[in-house]
């Protein structure tokens, strides 16, 4: 294929890709408070928020054992890295199981604490990775500014998040609760006064989709700061998470483009079963008194999708990089390196 017929299929690609990752980040923003405060007995928007909120929360986990299935994929984990990609997961997944099945606080109640700092942690990893996305396909460098932004938001979301929806109260934390968010609120506002300082109105002109892609990214934590109900502050920048990276693990899917339609109905089946799984999982009144045990066991399976893409999107790896490159060809096309050195969740990676 020539350059001349090559380019605008890749532009073509660069435009789907970040104008779908921009429309899946906002929905959340938009459909989750109309569902619950504005029309909350509107059946048919109730069912779409649920449908959203499947993907973008448990469906979005097991999409990302479609990397198992790859047989690219398999010849570079096993059996060489066999430890990395199937028993240390596995061998978390136990563990956070045991710890829930374990009846015994603060024990359960600070593995749990941990547990959702580890998360916020792991979603701004890959809001990292989306800067240097958009970066790289706009040959534009990342400013060192606007990593830092993204690095506040993530220390202002594990704050405020904590008060939300962990069980602090049963470990030191218990006294701090208002503390936490209120200094999470600071440290956002601190994010947002070095972001401000990188000019952004100014790069709209020249770089629209990354400076939207960009913004959006800054105020992906904000529901934390303008809702009080736990389920509006954290699902909604939760799902945005998760219908991200099902974007990812979409143009994951089509290459090689001989696969393409079986790799995409396997990718639908997981993102179906696995999240289906998950969310039976987390179903108390399904398992009596091993509840906590099988919950224990439904965070095990995030874990392991934690450290699963901790290590395939990790380009600072040639097999990562190669693998990648050939599914997202908009990054080559890219007229200057990156320096950032962060791909999709967070992983070091120098320029490709």
């Amino acid at each position: 294929m020539t350059t001349e017929t090559a380019t605008p299929l890749v532009e073509r690609d660069r435009l789907r890709f970040f104008s779908l990752l921009i429309a899946v980040t906002l929905l959340p923003y938009i459909l989750f408070p109309l569902a619950t405060h504005v029309v909350p007995d509107h059946p048919n928007v109730h069912l779409l928020m649920l449908t959203v909120l499947f993907l973008g929360s448990a469906g979005h986990i097991g999409s990302s054992f479609f990397f198992y299935g790859d047989q690219q994929v398999r010849a570079f984990m096993f059996p060489g890295q066999w430890a990395r990609y199937l028993v240390v997961p596995a061998l978390a997944s136990g563990v956070m199981a045991l710890i829930l099945f374990i009846d015994s606080d603060p024990m359960r109640s600070y593995a749990l604490v941990g547990f959702w700092m580890w998360q916020v942690h792991h979603f701004t990893r890959q809001n990292h990775g989306i800067l240097a996305f958009a970066s790289r396909a706009d040959g534009v460098p990342v400013d060192p500014k606007e990593k830092l932004a993204i690095t506040l938001t993530d220390i202002a979301a594990i704050l405020a998040t904590i008060a939300f929806v962990t069980p602090y109260r049963n470990t030191a934390l218990d006294v701090y609760g208002w503390q936490l968010h209120t200094t999470g609120l600071a440290v956002f506002a601190c994010a947002w006064i070095v972001y401000l300082t990188t000019r952004p109105l100014r790069r709209f002109r020249t770089t629209p989709w990354r400076e939207s892609l960009v913004t959006a990214l800054m105020v992906f934590y904000v529901p934390l700061f303008i809702f009080h109900d736990a389920f509006s502050a954290v699902y909604i920048y939760l799902t945005a998470h998760g219908l991200q990276y099902l974007i990812f693990m979409y143009f994951v899917s089509q290459v090689p483009v001989a696969t393409r339609g079986f790799a995409v109905a396997r990718l639908a089946l997981l993102t179906a079963f696995g999240g289906g799984l998950i969310m039976l999982l987390k179903r108390q009144q399904l398992w009596g008194d091993l509840a906590p045990t099988f919950l224990g066991l439904a965070y095990g399976i995030t874990i392991w999708h934690f450290l699963l893409d901790a290590g395939l999107w990790r380009l600072s790896e040639p097999f990562q990089r190669s693998y990648m490159a050939q599914r997202f060809g908009f990054l080559r096309a890219g007229s200057r390196p990156m320096h950032d050195g962060r791909e999709p969740h967070g992983v070091q990676a120098p320029a490709a």
